[in-house]
């Protein structure tokens, strides 16, 4: 038996691969960790007031774990927790000496997070679950 994507929107979809999911998508979350704490940052790529580095980084993340969860409660918990990450890095960047704190920089991971919950309401926000279908179907034909 397959798994398929979730048919209701409000629904958790049914993964075959859900720990190597959540394993991405926690790697992801290191790699921004470690990009907002290091010494020798990327540059800002700005475009105008937006850090368009910090809004992405925080609207992949929540895209990506939108996709392992239902609607509703989990998405908010999910942007709550990704807010409060955006917002702790902040502080912890200005406690280290060598990074600069920034309410704006607040603002960007706070609208990454709502661009990134927005995107996953879309047919977009199936991707994941089609991809990790598709590579069920095969991992069956491979065994076989």
């Amino acid at each position: 038996m397959r798994p398929e994507p979730a048919k209701h929107p409000s629904t958790a979809p049914r993964l075959a691969f859900p720990r190597l999911w959540r394993a991405i998508g926690w790697a992801c979350v290191a790699l921004v960790v470690y990009l907002s704490l290091t010494p020798d940052p990327l540059p800002p790529a700005e475009l105008g007031d937006l850090d368009v580095a910090h809004a992405a980084a925080y609207a992949w993340l929540a895209f990506w774990f939108a996709q392992l969860r239902r609607r509703g409660v989990p998405w908010i918990a999910t942007a709550a927790a990704l807010c409060a990450l955006g917002i702790g890095l902040e502080v912890l960047q200005g406690w280290t000496g060598y990074r600069t704190f920034s309410y704006a920089d607040m603002r960007d991971d706070v609208l990454g997070v709502a661009a990134g919950l927005a995107l996953a309401a879309t047919p977009l926000g199936a991707i994941l679950p089609a991809v990790d279908a598709r590579l069920a179907r095969t991992r069956g034909t491979l065994q076989r």
